[in-house]
């Protein structure tokens, strides 16, 4: 027994061409929204752990300091980027680094330094707007967009 006749209309069971081309859009036009704020988001999150990274190695050279009375050496004569543990020295701390700590020649004296937190050369930040992370020992930050420093509204943006 046939399961259509001549005269009465079949139904038609999937979807039509038209139907799933809207669907195709709507999925595309959500994407294309979300997947820039998912970036952006990543990216705040990256800076958030080079900040808190770049406070901690601060944080670690104030109490050098008050053990050695300088931020050059400690009593034994060894450098104090050599004393820094290694996981200050990277964010993030315990897998592949995106930023590294340094601190320049020139900014380390007896009685001050500045630390740095640069994007790693070949990392997913190297191009971030943000540039480097910039704190000196009385607390001012900074930012450096290659070699210049940031403007202050930037600044204020970047260390938000």
């Amino acid at each position: 027994m046939p399961l259509s006749s001549p005269g009465l209309p079949s139904r038609r069971r999937g979807f039509t061409l038209i139907e799933l081309l809207i669907t195709v859009i709507i999925v595309a036009l959500l994407a294309s929204i979300a997947i820039p704020s998912y970036s952006g988001y990543l990216a705040r999150a990256r800076r958030a752990d080079a900040r808190t990274q770049l406070v901690q190695a601060a944080q670690y050279m104030q109490r050098f300091y008050v053990a050695n009375d300088s931020f050059q050496q400690d009593r034994s004569g060894n450098a104090v980027f050599e004393k820094i543990p290694g996981n200050l020295k990277q964010s993030p701390a315990d897998s592949t680094p995106i930023y590294e700590l340094s601190i320049p020649s020139g900014t380390l004296s007896s009685n001050g330094f500045e630390l740095r937190m640069t994007p790693v050369s070949s990392g997913i930040m190297k191009a971030d707007q943000c540039g480097t992370f910039t704190l000196n020992s009385t607390g001012v930050r900074g930012i450096l967009i290659g070699s210049a420093a940031g403007d202050a509204s930037l600044r204020d943006t970047c260390w938000k």
